[in-house]
């Protein structure tokens, strides 16, 4: 009996430990697949093209109609293909607490597409509307302000495609440098 009671404590003893390096194995699978999968996702991250906006002065080459230029720059190391732009002014309340800007470019929309985006070279395009009176009005005070907003999307080396959200704000006798003070929940990637 005593042969059967170590022969017993000794199966115990190999189950145990065969199970204990079953599911050491089974984590160090999982900790190497979930490596390698983070590995993959910093590649493409860093592959990525990244793109951002900025933007010129406001000027008002006639009376109500307001132009900007604005500037496409790649950041990342890789061109951005299949570039679209639209762009729209749109007059608001300052701040936009209580109201938003159009959830859609709409209307007066301006659309642009250019093929490739890539290293130091920028693409600027030129934006400009044509307001009535009765809107210029409205900018005469402190409460309104003139906002350029919109998005690019575009694609990446892996085909994926991206698109960042825009917003400028500008008041043309306070103003005409512009900043994203006041619309910035608009300057975001999707």
């Amino acid at each position: 009996m005593t042969v059967r009671k170590s022969r017993n404590w000794f199966d115990k003893a190999t189950f145990t430990a065969s199970a204990a390096a079953a599911v050491a194995a089974l984590a160090a699978a999982i900790f190497t697949g979930w490596q390698a999968w983070i590995a993959k996702d910093t590649e493409n991250r860093q592959l990525r093209a990244y793109l951002f906006i900025d933007h010129s002065s406001l000027s008002e080459i006639a009376p109500g109609k307001f132009t900007t230029d604005l500037a496409i720059r790649a950041a990342g190391v890789t061109p951005a293909y299949k570039l679209k732009l639209a762009a729209t002014f749109e007059i608001g309340p300052y701040l936009l607490n209580e109201t938003k800007l159009s959830d859609q470019v709409g209307g007066n929309t301006q659309t642009f597409d250019y093929a490739v985006a890539y290293g130091t070279k920028e693409i600027n395009q030129q934006v400009s509307m044509q307001f009535v009176p009765e809107a210029v009005k409205l900018l005469q005070g402190d409460a309104q302000r003139l906002y350029l907003h919109g998005n690019i999307r575009y694609s990446d080396m892996f085909g994926a495609e991206h698109q960042y959200d825009f917003c400028f704000v500008f008041h043309p006798t306070r103003d005409s440098l512009g900043s994203e003070r006041g619309c910035e929940q608009y300057n975001q990637p999707r």
